[in-house]
């Protein structure tokens, strides 16, 4: 019974984390996401690689249209436990370039048992046909096991970020139709003699006729029927 609970109890903490992280999962899609320019590294308690240590990435990152262009840049910072560590936390993300600062996130991520903090800070839209050198600052601290602190900051290098060239439309002239052959007035210039058979007869009569109407007098009793005389006439 008692470790049916703490399946229970399990259960229900890795629920609520993966709930937690669902509501933090940025409104870009994942796979629109990469990191363009990263400052990474480990970081050992007075610097010997023998003791305890974090790893730390201060990251530049883009999202991507579906045509591949950079419509989005965001800083990240993330650091990670490598042993010794009792909690690790980012305190400060700021997304700026060489003059100023874009977007800054002061929302302190705090590890907690997991192994990980992350933090980002709010996208900033590129502007089309623009080219601007970002860079990011990430502030972190560390509570180790035996409840001593540290801090830092790490600056990734800059890069630069452009904005999509908008593609001009294509413009397809089109073709101009020439107007329809207006047949010409015959005129009453024909006769049921002028025709072999009733079939020429027929062709010429509905060539004209709805234009001009039986100009030339083939239907003598207006039955539709011209030179009804002609061999092969119904």
């Amino acid at each position: 019974m008692a470790v049916s609970r703490r399946r229970i109890a399990l259960g229900a903490a890795v629920l609520a984390t993966l709930a937690a992280l669902a509501g933090t999962m940025p409104a870009v899609q994942a796979d629109t996401i990469s990191g363009v320019a990263t400052t990474s590294g480990n970081r050992f308690r007075g610097g010997d690689p023998s003791a305890a240590g974090v790893y730390y990435a201060s990251s530049v990152q883009v999202s991507r249209d579906s045509r591949g262009n950079i419509v989005n840049v965001r800083g990240a910072g993330r650091i990670t436990k490598i042993r010794g560590a009792a909690v690790v936390q980012v305190d400060r993300v700021a997304l700026g370039t060489s003059a100023t600062s874009v977007s800054v996130s002061e929302v302190q991520a705090t590890s907690g048992s997991a192994p990980t903090a992350f933090s980002v800070t709010d996208w900033v839209r590129v502007s089309p046909r623009s080219c601007t050198g970002y860079r990011v600052r990430t502030n972190y601290s560390v509570r180790w096991a035996d409840g001593a602190r540290s801090a830092f900051s790490v600056l990734s290098p800059v890069t630069n970020i452009c904005g999509p060239i908008p593609v001009a439309p294509t413009t397809t002239r089109r073709g101009t139709v020439p107007p329809t052959a207006v047949l010409a007035n015959p005129g009453n210039t024909k006769d049921c003699g002028d025709f072999a058979t009733y079939p020429d007869a027929l062709a010429w009569f509905r060539r004209y006729l709805p234009l001009y109407g039986d100009v030339a007098r083939l239907d003598a009793d207006h039955d539709m029927i011209p030179c009804e005389t002609l061999p092969y006439a119904p």
